[in-house]
């Protein structure tokens, strides 16, 4: 079994960042979790997360979607890079 993608496992508090989790007894390990070690369920979204996704634009024959706010940039092997949230979409890590 991927571990990683286990679950979904009830959150029995929050301390800061970090989640404590109600882990079954045969997961032998320390049940708690940083912010970004978690993921969302995508079969029982929080309130409000009930949305329709945004359909990119064809421009060209190629996908545009529409830029929120740029988060950061920076140079990774000479070329200029844009960390970015999208508009209608949940936030990524990419």
């Amino acid at each position: 079994m991927d571990r990683q993608l286990a679950g979904p496992y009830r959150i029995l508090g929050i301390e800061g960042y970090l989640y404590i989790v109600n882990l079954p007894p045969y997961i032998k390990m320390l049940n708690v979790f940083h912010a970004n070690q978690l993921r969302k369920d995508p079969d029982n979204p929080l309130p409000g997360q009930n949305r329709e996704l945004k359909e990119p634009v064809l421009i060209n024959g190629e996908p545009e979607y529409e830029v929120n706010k740029v988060l950061t940039s920076r140079v990774y092997r000479g070329r200029l890079q844009y960390k970015v949230s999208w508009v209608g979409h949940n936030p990524d890590n990419t």
